[in-house]
């Protein structure tokens, strides 16, 4: 038995001795880890991407012809300049040389093509990498915002079912904007704030059919005024935008919707929970939240039935129990558990209300 116990023990520490080995490498230095894209991940700090890149780099070093390292180093070169307004010139020589460097190691490949669409904006670029890596979900999410500008409904709908097949998109992403889309009149306008709201957004109405009438209009790609002319023109909505403020400044918004409103009072106006305050704090006294979305109203709205009508009838809650699978996506922890933090106001003026109603196994419900 004794023998036994050792043998237990031998092994043990044999174990604790590889996964150290697997933890540092070379001396206890540290081992790169996989750099993903923000919209999936969150944003980790611009010291831990930094490190990233160093570490990359010395992969790179290795082996120049290393792909994978070449990707990961260029998005955390990227990344470390996060926030950092004042050294964008700084930013863009580094990955200009990066790319040169890149260009060079591993020519007329995936992770070329993909970059230099992301510095230059190169539409041949973008459209090369699809080409390398067809079933690369990557450069899915640029090309389907390219041909959602372009107006091209056909291209548009089948990259959203290649982006969909994929699986790029956490399914709790899926079912909280299945959600938001929900939280809305089937004919609204909605708008969203980013990645996280949009993209989900057009792939469930793409490939489920969910709320199809709904106009998501996502506040960054309004910045462009022609695109909005068309989303606009397509509901029947003809604006005269030179009217309107600065699309950057901190009222285009509140006077879009206002302007929506006047011209069109009989349009449901949305804005998404997961808006910017910063942009809606200017007309908040206007917005009334109705689930994951607040409605636009520059009149009284009763709100309270439609946000009973929408968390008992309308929203699929039960992923926020039985998510299944989801702790092995990379959006789970960081990005999708955060969104679900959306819930928490919807569910305290329910309880509020049920309350006040006398109603304590309903508000019981919402704690």
């Amino acid at each position: 038995m004794r023998a036994f116990n050792l043998t237990i023990k031998i092994c043990l520490l044999s174990g604790m001795l590889v996964l150290l080995s697997l933890l540092f490498a070379e001396g206890g230095k540290a081992m790169p880890e996989k750099v993903d894209f923000i919209r999936k991940v969150g944003f980790k700090g611009a010291d831990w991407y930094r490190e990233q890149a160093n570490l990359w780099k010395k992969e790179i070093e290795k082996n120049p012809q290393n792909k994978d390292a070449w990707f990961n180093y260029y998005l955390a070169s990227e990344y470390s300049y996060w926030g950092n307004y004042e050294a964008q010139s700084e930013k863009k020589a580094g990955l200009e040389q990066i790319l040169t460097e890149m260009q060079e190691a591993i020519p007329n490949s995936f992770e070329y093509h993909l970059f230099n669409y992301r510095l230059h904006h190169d539409l041949a670029s973008l459209k090369k990498a699809y080409q390398l890596e067809p079933d690369n979900p990557l450069p899915y999410y640029d090309l389907i915002v390219h041909y959602e500008m372009e107006g091209n409904k056909d291209t548009f709908k089948e990259l959203n079912q290649k982006l969909y097949r994929s699986q790029d998109i956490a399914s709790g992403l899926l079912e909280y904007n299945y959600n938001v889309l929900m939280s809305v009149a089937p004919n609204a306008i909605l708008f969203t704030n980013g990645d996280n709201d949009t993209y989900p957004c057009w792939v469930l109405q793409s490939v489920k059919n969910v709320r199809p009438g709904v106009t998501v209009l996502n506040r960054h790609l309004i910045r462009n005024s022609s695109y909005l002319k068309q989303k606009l023109a397509a509901r029947d909505i003809d604006l005269n935008l030179d009217n309107l403020p600065s699309a950057n400044s901190a009222s285009f918004m509140a006077e879009l919707c206002k302007t929506i409103n006047t011209q069109s009072p009989e349009m449901p106006i949305y804005t998404a929970a997961t808006v910017d305050e910063a942009v809606t704090d200017v007309f908040k006294d206007d917005l009334y939240l109705v689930g994951l979305a607040f409605r636009y109203n520059q009149t009284r709205f009763d709100n309270i039935a439609r946000l009973k009508e929408n968390w008992k009838n309308q929203f699929r809650l039960d992923y926020l129990k039985h998510d299944w699978y989801s702790e092995e996506h990379p959006s789970t922890s960081k990005i999708t558990s955060k969104l679900n933090m959306n819930y928490i106001p919807p569910l305290m003026i329910l309880y509020e209300q049920y309350a006040k109603e006398k109603k304590p196994e309903r508000a019981r419900q919402c704690k």
